[in-house]
């Protein structure tokens, strides 16, 4: 009876996560204040998996909503979406779902900026149905997770910038997983 308890329902986290990005989007903003909008793909590798890594086989997709804070400091909500091998070699293919929320730090350049970002979110991992042969080591569960790195925006023209990222995620499920990945992404910022 050695079963995992359930994870809670993350809905309040959501919500105030959600709740928190609308609040900064109506204050006032300083003259410095801008929002972007953006998305992009990545390849992830996850070196925890049992079996062996995945040599950055598995991708995925993402879209963010961001405002600037101040100068160099950005908030930025993101959903995710990546697949990543099971956690043994024997098991099926799990994907993610995921909303975060994370704070980057970034120096600028002439015509780039570069820095770091960190923070965290609710992962949601749904494994993928075992064929014959396979034993499913992954549980269907929603758990918590913390996401960071190092990131780059190149400014292409106008509004216009492209974004690429260095990071690993880490997912605290029953059979916790720790891909790191690399990214790339428009954004436009208004």
């Amino acid at each position: 009876m050695n079963e995992a308890a359930p994870s809670r329902s993350p809905r309040s986290l959501v919500l105030f996560l959600g709740g928190a990005l609308v609040l900064v989007a109506l204050a006032s903003g300083a003259s410095a204040q801008n929002f972007a909008v953006g998305a992009g793909g990545l390849v992830s590798n996850d070196r925890s998996a049992a079996g062996s890594p995945s040599n950055f086989s598995y991708g995925g997709a993402f879209a963010f909503g961001e405002v600037r804070m101040e100068k160099g400091v950005t908030l930025q909500l993101r959903a995710w979406r990546f697949r990543l091998p099971g956690a043994e070699a024997s098991a099926p293919k799990i994907r993610v779902d995921a909303a975060t929320l994370s704070v980057a730090y970034t120096f600028k350049e002439e015509w780039f900026e570069a820095g770091f970002f960190g923070g965290g979110g609710v992962y949601r991992v749904v494994p993928n149905d075992a064929s014959t042969g396979q034993s499913s080591a992954d549980v269907r569960e929603t758990a918590w997770g913390l996401t960071g790195g190092v990131l780059s925006d190149f400014l292409i023209g106008g509004p216009w910038v492209l974004r690429i990222e260095g990071g690993i995620n880490y997912v605290a499920s029953v059979r916790s997983h720790s891909p790191i990945f690399l990214a790339g992404a428009v954004a436009l910022r208004f």
